[in-house]
């Protein structure tokens, strides 16, 4: 159809007639564009039905019946999950504790699952579970949760808590279980949508695990959370469990048990290079070597946070820089080399002494230090050396801990791979941290604990 106009009016005025067709043009168009706009934005589907299957021997989870092994990251807090990242990396799902709602819409956005750790207390948070009062109102504030975010595209699984039956200084109530089974028959009445699990220590895999299977039917998987034992923890999950499970948190050698101690009671932290070595081999040689009973698993931490110290669970640092484990994962996921690498660290020494010594140090006193390093991309790197106090444990994961501040004007000789500093005046635990940037988005780190004294 050929459409033509006649200007027979003033110039810059329409008569009446092309005004009316312009007016209908503009109403067609805008419907158009209206139309465009929707395609373009993310569908809302409702809930994304998942379900879990064996087949020839193999449990495999189906999202909309098609397989999907979970390439995931453990968040906690959501506020920094970095969720455009895992997905450009080749993640698949995120694992969080908390901030559902405007983790959910990024989730969706990126298109990354969900997993999330519902809020269930447990004893070590003031639940007393022979009150019945108690728990009634806490199995209803877990369900009106669950009612909240049910229906969103982006939820994939619900867990009931996280390492409930850990409860310092005692062992747990072990009606724990039937509280977390009568969840579980709740959740599957008002969602069928998506499966229901709990998350227990690597530690309890002997025990609690044939206490859910005797008193949870209901439940659909079990998560665990492992980090040096993970081969063995693996492997009895195979032998006692007879349903799927997930590894919901995995990473470095963790200071809990597996690093070794100096004689003042400070863990040994691995280096950057040292903890990305780990995780190769443990996703690559338990994680995925276990296709017939293991679902996928969950980093940890896609983020930063204080535990013990301010990086050692951390895969970014404060200000979102990558380290060489979110380069591994990276390349595990995707099956791709990044167009750039992350500094390497080969060595550190404080005094000619690596972090395996107990070193002493006299306050007040000049050392030496150097980090043996190369980058792989030939980078020129800025090195940023610091002393900080040993943090105080305070208990269960690092709740409440706060990071140490550096110590001022002790480096004496700064960013070089060689230095010279100042031992703290104050006697005490301390650690010397090198962090290593390539001004390309990445850094590399370790530290050396020691000890200030005057004998």
């Amino acid at each position: 159809m050929i459409i033509s106009f006649r200007n027979t009016g003033s110039p810059g005025i329409c008569p009446k007639s092309d005004t009316r067709l312009f007016a209908i043009l503009g109403f067609l168009s805008a419907i158009f564009f209206f139309a465009t706009c929707l395609k373009a934005q993310p569908a809302d589907k409702g809930p994304v039905n998942y379900s879990i299957q064996k087949k020839e021997g193999k449990w495999i989870l189906l999202r909309e019946g098609v397989p999907f092994y979970i390439k995931g990251a453990a968040s906690v807090d959501g506020k920094n999950s970095y969720v455009d990242k895992l997905s450009s990396y080749g993640g698949n799902s995120l694992r969080i504790w908390r901030n559902f709602a405007e983790n959910l819409d990024k989730a969706q956005q990126n298109d990354v699952t969900v997993l999330i750790t519902l809020p269930l207390k447990g004893e070590r948070h003031g639940l007393d579970l022979d009150d019945s009062m108690q728990v009634i109102q806490e199995k209803e504030r877990i369900l009106d949760t669950v009612r909240q975010y049910k229906d969103h595209p982006a939820l994939m699984c619900w867990s009931l808590g996280n390492e409930l039956e850990i409860v310092p200084g005692k062992s747990y109530n072990r009606k724990l279980w039937s509280v977390i089974d009568d969840l579980a028959v709740q959740i599957h009445k008002i969602d069928s949508a998506h499966p229901v699990m709990t998350i227990i220590s690597g530690g309890g895999i002997q025990h609690e695990s044939r206490e859910i299977f005797r008193h949870c039917p209901n439940l659909d998987l079990l998560g665990i959370n492992s980090y040096h034992d993970i081969a063995e923890v693996c492997m009895l999950a195979r032998q006692i469990w007879p349903k799927p499970y997930v590894i919901t948190e995995w990473g470095p050698t963790s200071y809990h048990h597996g690093m070794p101690y100096t004689e003042w009671n400070a863990p040994i932290e691995q280096t950057s290079s040292q903890k990305a070595e780990c995780y190769q081999y443990r996703y690559e040689n338990v994680i995925q070597a276990d296709e017939a009973h293991c679902l996928g698993s969950y980093v940890f931490l896609w983020g930063q946070r204080q535990e013990r110290t301010h990086t050692w669970f951390s895969m970014f640092d404060e200000n979102g820089l990558e380290s060489q484990t979110v380069e591994v994962m990276r390349v595990l996921w995707s099956g791709s080399e990044p167009p750039n690498h992350v500094p390497r660290i080969d060595s550190l020494y404080l005094d000619g002494r690596t972090s395996i010594s107990d070193i002493y140090l006299h306050p007040g006193k000049v050392y030496p230090a150097r980090v043996v390093c190369h980058d792989p991309d030939r980078d020129e790197m800025e090195f940023r050396w610091d002393v900080r106090a040993e943090v105080k444990p305070t208990g269960y994961a690092g709740i409440g801990e706060i990071p140490a501040e550096p110590v001022t004007d002790l480096i004496l000789i700064k960013n070089q791979k060689h230095i010279k500093f100042r031992s703290p005046s104050e006697p005490g635990a301390y650690r010397l941290f090198v962090k290593i940037l390539d001004n390309h988005g990445h850094y590399g780190g370790g530290n050396i604990p020691f000890y200030v004294t005057d004998y």
